[in-house]
């Protein structure tokens, strides 16, 4: 009626160590299988009417949610958009103070630029004037 068949099978990875896998077939008769089904199968079933209760405690709860919602929305309307025209005079008044601030400096960075070239300019001469030195000095 009932026999098992034991299988060895060796699992070589490619960045595993080898190991060995062990695996047990069992061998049944189906009818004897179909027979211990039946005889099991009343304390296999799982009883659903708790969970028909569960979606509509749900259901009930969202819909609470909904009503809370609904009731508080007209006073959160009003804050946020209070909130929201507030936002905007800041971020208005950021964008007038960004602009004054870079027409102010406008000036001094064209000053900076220039300092910069004129550096970059003097460099290069030092630079040049190092290396003239450095060959008459070999050349004494």
């Amino acid at each position: 009626m009932r026999g098992a068949c034991v299988l060895q099978i060796l699992l070589l990875g490619a960045h595993a160590a080898p190991a060995l896998l062990v695996l047990t077939v069992w061998q049944v008769d189906p009818t004897a299988w179909r027979l211990e089904l039946e005889r099991v199968a009343p304390r296999l079933r799982i009883l659903l009417s708790a969970d028909n209760k569960d979606w509509r405690s749900h259901l009930e709860e969202v819909q609470q949610h909904s009503k809370a919602i609904s009731t508080a929305w007209p006073d959160s309307r009003v804050v946020l958009e209070k909130l929201s025209s507030e936002l905007d005079a800041s971020l208005d008044k950021l964008t007038s103070r960004e602009r004054f601030l870079n027409e102010q400096f406008e000036r001094l960075m064209a000053q900076y630029r220039a300092a910069r070239v004129q550096l970059t300019v003097v460099q290069g001469t030092y630079n040049s004037r190092t290396e003239a030195i450095s060959e008459r000095n070999s050349e004494l």
